[in-house]
């Protein structure tokens, strides 16, 4: 190893655009992890209710964001450490890149004699640290879009079943978790062993990244079909948002005659159904909150892969800036997952506020006529209707 891949890396931990992106890094991170704790928290005491397919897949999706966001901090967090208590400026003023046969430096004259010299080599990333932080990035590459197609997928089946949807069990939602778990799994196994199979990675490595001559070409391809998917989300999302709402419009028509309590329909249906009825409720509100996030994800997710491209392309002309381009070109990725976490809990908290209200309603032993019209209002809130 040569001393002039530690001094490159130390240029890189030194520079100050790169450190202001890493702090915005954990920043990111930090707030993701802390608003998946009060999202949790606060669903667990709203007590709102979805599907149970709904339900795994959202919970796969929130470990998903746990993991991804976990290693964000762990990659910004390590290069900031190094930065505020490895004598990084001694290194770069007592090393210089002509002595490229030496892997120490001396150490400042603030240090001791006899306490040692300090191994360049601590600048750069261990493969190991490197696949352990790196791997969740990838992982969510893939394993999101997958997850929001299944959503998706979900939501079609509950549009299509409506009459019947309500009483069915998780299986279609634990076999798409089973699924795509499996691929995330052996996704990760591929992705590693077709790292280390690279003569490059027999040594630490610059900067955090698993992307080797084995699996270049292949991730790219990967990307740009996940893409498609992630477009393909988006757009069905929309068609399953104007069936529902369609599906809706004739449930409106619906009429109670005065001779009796059966309920006419004037369309293709004979009677009034309680179970559609809430399962389209359940779709239009799900949808209300998915559809957004997923257009936000696609638009996300295109420039990221766009500006990426750009990058690669330019990257003899923009030299030292390559790395800092590139890191606040990621930050695409989980700042989206931060907007989307901070949707749902608002979500939530108003449909907690909407719970509260009606049972403090409730409790004030008041008129069954407000507590109706209240009711109805926490119910128009809840579904949309």
């Amino acid at each position: 190893m040569a001393v002039d891949l530690c001094y490159i890396e130390a240029l890189t931990i030194l520079d100050p655009w790169s450190n202001i992106i890493r702090v915005f890094q954990c920043v990111l991170g930090t707030s993701t992890l802390i608003s998946l704790v009060v999202l949790i928290r606060q669903f667990h005491r709203s007590r709102l209710t979805f599907h149970g397919n709904l339900m795994l897949l959202i919970i796969s999706v929130l470990c998903l964001y746990t993991l991804y966001n976990i290693s964000l901090i762990g990659m910004a967090g390590r290069t900031l450490a190094l930065y505020l208590f490895w004598p990084v400026a001694q290194f770069v003023s007592t090393t210089g890149t002509s002595n490229s046969d030496n892997l120490t430096t001396t150490p400042p004259a603030s240090q001791s004699e006899g306490e040692g010299e300090y191994r360049c080599d601590a600048l750069l990333v261990p493969v190991w640290l490197s696949v352990l932080l790196r791997l969740p990035t990838y992982q969510h590459a893939l394993t999101y879009p997958l997850l929001h197609f299944a959503i998706m997928a979900e939501r079609a089946r509950a549009t299509l079943h409506a009459r019947t949807y309500e009483r069915e069990g998780t299986r279609f939602g634990t076999t798409a978790c089973t699924i795509i778990w499996a691929l995330y799994a052996m996704f990760s196994v591929w992705m590693v062993l077709s790292t280390l199979a690279d003569d490059a990675f027999d040594q630490p490595q610059l900067n955090y990244t698993m992307i080797s001559r084995y699996n270049t070409g292949t991730v790219i391809i990967l990307n740009y079909v996940l893409l498609g998917v992630v477009i393909l989300t988006a757009f069905a999302d929309m068609a399953i948002m104007w069936q529902n709402a369609k599906m809706y419009k004739k449930r409106k028509k619906f009429v109670i005659p005065s001779n009796n309590n059966s309920l006419a329909d004037d369309s293709d249906h004979s009677q009034y159904s309680l179970s559609r009825a809430y399962q389209l409720n359940e779709n239009m509100v799900s949808l209300q909150l998915f559809l957004p996030l997923d257009l936000a994800f696609a638009v996300a997710f295109s420039l990221y892969l766009f500006f990426s491209a750009f990058l690669r392309t330019q990257y003899n002309q923009i030299g030292m800036l390559f790395l800092p381009l590139y890191e606040l070109n990621t930050c695409l990725l989980p700042l989206h997952t931060l907007l989307t976490l901070l949707v749902y809990l608002r979500f939530v908290r108003q449909q907690s506020i909407d719970r509260k209200a009606w049972s403090t309603a409730t409790a004030c032993n008041l008129s069954v006529e407000v507590q109706r019209s209240l009711y109805m209002q926490h119910l128009k809130a809840q579904w949309a209707s």
